[in-house]
């Protein structure tokens, strides 16, 4: 599928996000992951953190290969430990916060929080990561897993950004 550039592309790109999210987080390892992960959590906060952190931890990231926008799958990321850029580990993330609502205790919820902070680039939008909601707190946690960030933490140089609930 083709992409159209600007926010008509990030439009499509979290359509794209938002299938691959719900759609993963009811297979098989991507079930096994988040039961495992919540047998360790003590509560809502601690379980998102631990999903951000073990994608974090499994998800090597590596840029799309010539500016070319592609997604990979969620359970194929975990059960092979692939490479992936941003919307690929936000996908991730999503998809374990999904399916700890299927399959466990714990509801979170989940959106996708796309920024723009590199004023070179405009106003284009160059990065993506997942808000965890946590009903015990009743707020959403940033949860981004690229190198160099850190659960709860935001970029503080962000000009400009839009949510998307994931659906």
């Amino acid at each position: 599928e083709v992409l159209q550039d600007g926010d008509l592309g990030v439009d499509q790109t979290i359509d794209q996000m938002n299938r691959l999210a719900q759609r993963d987080s009811k297979n098989e390892f991507v079930v096994s992951v988040t039961q495992k992960l919540s047998k360790i959590a003590k509560n809502d906060v601690e379980l998102a953190q631990l999903i951000c952190n073990y994608v974090k931890k499994n998800v090597k990231y590596k840029k799309d290969p010539n500016g070319e926008e592609h997604i990979t799958a969620p359970k194929w990321l975990l059960s092979s430990h692939a490479t992936g850029d941003c919307d690929c580990m936000a996908t991730t993330v999503a998809s374990l916060c999904l399916c700890a609502n299927y399959f466990t205790d714990y509801k979170l919820k989940c959106a996708f929080k796309v920024i723009a902070w590199d004023k070179e680039r405009g106003k284009a939008f160059t990065h993506i990561y997942s808000l965890i909601f946590c009903p015990s707190i009743k707020r959403y946690i940033p949860a981004d897993t690229v190198p160099g960030t850190s659960f709860g933490e935001e970029n503080s140089s962000i000009f400009r950004h839009k949510i998307y609930k994931v659906k």
